[in-house]
């Protein structure tokens, strides 16, 4: 399986990217973080893009919950998001 997580600003900014990306599977009830990375960042950009991949097991289900950070100046934001599911192949 294979998650691409993207950022996009209307212009350039000092920093943005992923503080966090953890790849789940589900396991019973459980989502467990089977990979994961962290501060992936690109500076003075408006465009940001990092994969992250697994060798998962055919029929069981994955997600990606990503972080997304940017900061231009003074200002920053920062919002976590849950992907839809992947069954994988």
């Amino acid at each position: 399986v294979k998650f691409t997580a993207d950022m996009t600003t209307h212009g350039s900014v000092d920093k943005l990217g992923f503080p966090s990306i953890k790849l789940q599977e589900k396991q019973g009830s459980d989502w467990v973080t089977v990979k994961s990375a962290s501060n992936k960042y690109a500076y003075n950009s408006a465009f940001h893009s990092y994969s992250i991949s697994f060798s998962g097991t055919s029929g069981n289900e994955y997600r990606v919950v990503v972080e997304y950070y940017s900061k231009d100046g003074s200002v920053s934001d920062t919002k976590t998001k849950t992907s839809s599911v992947l069954i994988a192949k």
